[in-house]
Order: C-alpha cells, then structure tokens, then sequence
C-alpha cells in the first residue's frame, strides 16, 4: 500500500508514527487471513524515524534518511524476520521498491550507469539472499508503462541471476506488449484492474493467455501469476464485492496460473475492517481448490461447455477410490453497456475422469441461490456415460463456481 510503514507519503493511508504493536498486528492481520506472502514498496523504511521537531502531518523530506543503503538493509532484513515470524514470506526489491531501472544511452554513460547500479544492487542481494523468508524479487513494476528498453531489463535480470540463481525474478505486466520481455523474467504477474473501471472482465484471461501460450519447458517458464483486484484507489468508486474479487481469482485460476498475487493491502484492517474481512473469507475460501491444482502430478480434464463464453479448468487428483475430478467455471460476460449477463443453464461435459461408485458433484462455498457463502455446499446432478461424464448447472452474471466431484467429504479427504 502507500507508506503504511512510515506516513512519510502526500497520500498515506496512515497517520503514524508507527510502532513494533501496530507492525505486528498488520503482518497477523495479513497471515490470518490466508495469505503467504507479502511485498510492499515502504515498509522497509519502518523504523527510520522522523526529523526531531515534526508533527502529522509530514512530508516524504521529514524522514530522517529512510534511503541511505546501510538503513535500507537494516529495514529489509528486519521486515524479513517479521515475515518469518508471521509465517509469511517476503518478495524483494533488491533496490527497493524494485531493481531494474532504464539507462542511459550514450554508450559512456550508460557503462557507468549500469556499474553505479550493481554497485547499489549487490550488497542488497548479498545481505537478503539466504534469509528463509525470501521467496522472489520483484524486478519492475510495469514495464510497459515506463518505455522501459528490453535490452536494459534483460541485461539487469541476467545479472541478479549472477548474483542469486535459487530466486525468481517477478515482474508485474500492465500490457500485451510485456510479452516482450520474457528473456527477462521468470515470473510474469498480469494486473489489469476491472472493478469499478472501464477495463473489461475479459482483461485478465486475455492478458493471461499469451502469457501461458508462451511459457516452454517442464515446469513451463516464465511461469504466470495473476494479479487479483481487492481495492479501490479513486475517491467515490465502490470497493469490490466478495463475489467480484472471488470471480477474479477463479477467472485466474481456470486461465491455469500458478500464484495468486491481492492488490493491496491499504490499511483495511485498521481503516476498513469490514472489508478486510470480506477479503479475508474469499482468499480462504480458494484453499479449498488451490492445493488440488497445484498438488504434484495432477491429470488436466478436457472439458467442453455448451456456452463457449465459459472458462474451465478441470484437473483430477488422485486415481481409484481416492480419485477426485475438480472443475472451474466462471462468467466474465457483459453486454455492449459492460453489465455482468448470466448464461443461462450450461452443461459441462468432462472426457477421461475415472471416479469411484457413488460419486457426487458439489459446487463448492454456494448456497442454494448459487450466491458465494463459504462453507456452503451445493448438489449438481452428475450424468455418466459411456465417453466420460457430465453436469448442468446455473451460470448466472459474474458466475465463478468450483465443483467437486468424487466421493463425499464423509468417506475421505479432500
């Protein structure tokens, strides 16, 4: 979020100053409800101080030296044993907020430039590398946005990885034209925002799918995270609902990514604490599926759907009686105006899933007007035939709903 560590921001969310109670509330706050990593651009800087004699609220030249390198280091390095406390882990700037930065292009200039920067970046990467909380670097923010030059980001990526091969490199992509730097990244992180604004629903399956299309090898690289809408940052729009930020996550989830990355944290459980709890009951609620499709060795389904404005993602995990089919399916549909529609009744036809006797189909967190309420459970007719098996359900406006199919919960896990 914006300077939550120090206030230090024109725009901050917080009125500080902030204390070691109020850091390690927000890092509970953030572990409690369901998330396992945590990235910021200021919270680093927490700890630094103020001038002597200045009040709230300040400005970013009231902190007292909060970029020298040798505080820089000690910020991040005690933020990395907080998140480690808190059972989170942490994505670095290796020169905070990220690292890559365009250069010059005389060729004079940007020798010196490109030696001043790995100068700066190297003590970062040296002090942070082995901390057990450290799980990525977060190599730029939106590229595209900035005309940053592909032959710049890839000559820094291919540096850091002189520095740290064991961490992956995370890119956050706000275009189609990221693509470009894929020799520079291992982890791609598409952040189209439709909630409240004009980007359209199919933003991020479409920003997605290039990306996937892409990746090659075994495990396919660049890997594609999604970057999920949980807020709003423009006076007057409303926040998103439960459903909105469950749709996006599943949208993402059915485009077949392997992280889900929430933007942003923004103070909620201090200055909106009812919807951080509605964020907090729909990240819980996608660890219902997400260990399923992310658990070694799963079988992808192919699934057809009668509406093809529908997106699926079928997996099975398990074989024999222990056997468990899990389905995706979510509506991004909108009329010429950009209003959700519904779809009507829509069947989904699985090919190849072996399950045992007595196998039920479940939509998963529903209640019985297909409306999100976790815990819920849902029956869905489940037809068999000779090519594979088959269910119907309701797709109505910003449907996203997880089926699970196999034996009740009652006779084994999930």
């Amino acid at each position: 979020g914006i300077d939550q560590a120090s206030g230090a921001h024109p725009a901050s969310q917080y009125s500080g100053p902030v204390t070691d109670e109020k850091v390690n509330f927000w890092l509970d706050a953030v572990h409690d409800a369901g998330f396992n990593l945590l990235q910021t651009y200021t919270m680093q800087f927490y700890g630094t101080g103020l001038k002597p004699g200045v009040t709230a609220p300040w400005r970013a030249e009231d902190v007292a030296d909060p970029t020298t390198p040798a505080k820089l280091r000690e910020g991040t390095l005690r933020l990395l044993d907080l998140c480690q406390r808190h059972g989170l882990k942490f994505m670095a700037g290796s020169s905070p907020p990220y690292c890559a930065a365009a250069l010059p292009t005389d060729p004079d200039v940007r020798a010196e430039a490109l030696a001043a920067w790995r100068d700066r970046v190297r003590p970062n990467v040296l002090a942070w590398q082995a901390h057990p909380a450290l799980l990525a670097w977060y190599l730029i923010d939106e590229p595209s946005s900035v005309n940053m030059p592909v032959h710049d980001l890839v000559e820094q990526y291919r540096y850091m990885k002189t520095l740290d091969a064991d961490h992956p490199l995370v890119i956050a992509s706000c275009a189609a034209s990221d693509l470009q730097y894929a020799h520079g990244v291992d982890i791609f992180a598409p952040d189209p925002y439709p909630i409240g604004t004009d980007v359209p629903l199919r933003e991020l399956p479409a920003r997605i799918r290039p990306l996937r299309e892409f990746a090659t090898g075994a495990p396919p690289m660049p890997q594609t995270w999604a970057v999920i809408q949980i807020c709003q940052w423009v006076e007057g729009r409303v926040l998103p609902t439960e459903a909105e930020m469950r749709f996006l996550a599943l949208t993402a989830l059915a485009q077949n990514v392997t992280g889900l990355l929430f933007y942003e944290f923004r103070n909620y459980p201090d200055s909106q604490p009812e919807h951080w709890q509605r964020i907090g009951r729909v990240v819980r609620s996608l660890q219902a599926v997400i260990p399923a499709l992310l658990a070694p060795g799963p079988t992808v389904l192919q699934v057809t759907a009668s509406d093809r404005r529908v997106y699926t993602l079928a997996k099975q995990v398990g074989t024999g009686s222990v056997a468990v089919g899990w389905l995706i399916a979510v509506n991004p549909s909108q009329n010429l105006a950009g209003e959700p529609i519904g779809l009507g009744q829509v069947t989904f036809a699985l090919d190849c899933l072996e399950l045992p006797p007595g196998s039920v189909a479940m939509a998963l967190d529903e209640d019985a007007t297909e409306q999100f309420r976790p815990g819920g459970r849902r029956s869905v007719a489940l037809r068999t035939s000779e090519t594979g098996l088959s269910l119907t359900d309701s797709v109505g406006p910003l449907a996203a709903h997880i089926y699970r199919i196999g034996l009740p919960a009652t006779h084994q896990e999930n």
